[in-house]
């Protein structure tokens, strides 16, 4: 098998986005025989097919969605550099590269960015992934400053806490459980609940605490996302469990958040690159991050239903 170039993967990309060789040309400012010739080419040095021709669409082979899904990082590695670059030719000051955990994203990130950047002339950009990708990234120098859910030992990378949010049982208000002031894993045997991620070890921590428990409850669905979960239970889905910052995220008068025992939690840090120096005030938006996170985990303990 020989090599791919790289306009084998640029044009393969392109067809995967625009669907077709003559939407792809167009992407690319070449014709579409050229484009159709590169694709040929790209399929006959890996010796399999890319695409599945359907009614004039090009459609990804499975072999092709695991090739585009590993390429995605090169072409957005590619599109910072030609934005570093052309921000140089005019002299414009590169926005800030930052990152978090989607649930850190939308309740902590949006005030913090208002508060210590955009109001001091800087802009930027949030990138939101679990918290492996964004360490990893993070090590490599992709992104400056971000937010993450655990602390993953990755060399490269320096960290200050920010919040160890407490853990709650979401119940919405008319479920048999509703009216307790504190639950039990007992209390939970045979219930329907939402599952959370295992990528952020919430999941880990929630089977360790249902481990041997002689009727645990019962997972009907897996949701990795806090606040897709949130939105579920609100659904009566079933119960779920929530934190400080999903809290902020439910609908006045659909859940009820109850003390749960054993006690867990989540632990927040913010995260940069080891040694690095930081242009956009790193010491003041992580003092602000530390704030606003505490401020939010504060309120934790009395709040007991949704948010008005």
């Amino acid at each position: 098998m020989r090599q791919l170039d790289f306009k084998h993967v640029e044009a393969f990309r392109a067809v995967v986005l625009r669907g077709s060789a003559s939407a792809a040309a167009k992407m690319l400012g070449i014709s579409q025989p050229a484009v159709s010739k590169i694709i040929a080419q790209a399929e006959h040095r890996i010796g399999f097919a890319l695409f599945d021709r359907r009614h004039g669409r090009m459609v990804p082979t499975a072999k092709a969605v695991t090739v585009f899904e590993q390429t995605a990082q090169l072409f957005t590695t590619l599109d910072r550099v030609n934005d570093i670059v052309g921000r140089l030719a005019t002299g414009e000051r590169a926005p800030v590269a930052l990152g978090a955990v989607p649930l850190l994203a939308t309740t902590l990130m949006p005030t913090v960015v208002k508060d210590t950047l955009i109001k001091r002339g800087f802009s930027a950009v949030v990138n939101t992934h679990d918290s492996v990708i964004l360490t990893n990234q993070v090590a490599t120098g992709q992104i400056e400053f971000a937010l993450i859910s655990a602390m993953h030992d990755i060399a490269g990378v320096e960290s200050a806490p920010l919040a160890l949010s407490p853990m709650f049982c979401a119940v919405p208000v008319d479920h048999p459980l509703a009216g307790h002031e504190e639950l039990h894993v007992s209390d939970l045997a045979g219930h329907a609940y939402i599952g959370l991620s295992a990528s952020e070890d919430i999941q880990t921590q929630l089977d360790q605490i249902f481990d041997g428990c002689p009727a645990p409850p019962q997972e009907v669905i897996r949701c990795p996302l806090m606040a897709g979960a949130i939105a579920m239970a609100e659904l009566g889905i079933g119960l779920t469990f929530a934190d400080a910052f999903a809290m902020r995220l439910a609908r006045p008068g659909k859940l009820r958040f109850i003390r749960f025992a054993p006690d867990f939690h989540i632990e927040y840090r913010a995260i940069w690159p080891h040694g690095s120096t930081a242009h956009f005030g790193r010491d003041q938006l992580l003092a602000q991050c530390q704030r606003q996170a505490e401020l939010i985990v504060s309120e934790a303990p009395v709040r007991r239903s949704a948010p008005s």
